[in-house]
């Protein structure tokens, strides 16, 4: 009695290797794209989440809390990649400072895009006041810029005076980087 050998022959096995490798080769220049993507909408998430925080943190605690993009060097910047830091301004510096308390610090990790801060007075950091938990006098917008030419992945998170959030997309606005 011969037993047949299971396994697969070479032919089957060229098939294979030839038809994954078909795959890869139109898959290949969408995997960027896809990091791109979803670095855009986890920055966004991380954006929106500090925001609901410091208004949540600064009425709750009566203190004044701001929000900024940390650079390298831990100051508040209005571009980076680094970090985005929510904190109680204890000393009340508008400074991450020894005194002050730091509620949430987000690395970011960006390699595909950066943050820009554009507050109210050429301010680099947001302050939610602690009597109302708005940002009496810091408004402003967040944007995300992609570091490629594709547009559609920018968003542009706007605060306004009484803290009411609202968010431009780049595939549907134009959002000036």
């Amino acid at each position: 009695m011969i037993k047949a050998e299971s396994g697969f022959t070479f032919i089957q096995l060229i098939i294979v290797l030839l038809i994954v490798s078909v795959l890869l080769f139109f898959a290949y220049p969408m995997i960027p794209a896809l990091f791109e993507r979803l670095e855009s909408h986890t920055t966004r998430k991380h954006l929106h989440e500090a925001i609901r925080l410091a208004k949540i943190e600064s009425y709750s605690r009566g203190k004044d809390v701001i929000i900024c993009a940390m650079n390298s060097e831990n100051e508040c910047s209005r571009s980076a990649q680094e970090r985005f830091v929510v904190f109680v301004d204890n000393d009340r510096d508008n400074r991450l400072g020894a005194k002050d308390y730091i509620i949430s610090s987000e690395s970011l990790y960006l390699k595909h895009g950066i943050i820009k801060m554009n507050a109210s007075l050429s301010r680099n950091y947001m302050k939610f006041m602690g009597d109302t938990g708005k940002p009496r006098g810091n408004y402003g917008n967040i944007k995300y810029c992609t570091l490629s030419k594709n547009n559609n992945n920018n968003f542009q998170i706007v605060i306004n005076t009484h803290g009411v959030v609202t968010e431009r997309q780049g595939h549907l606005y134009r959002i000036e980087c």
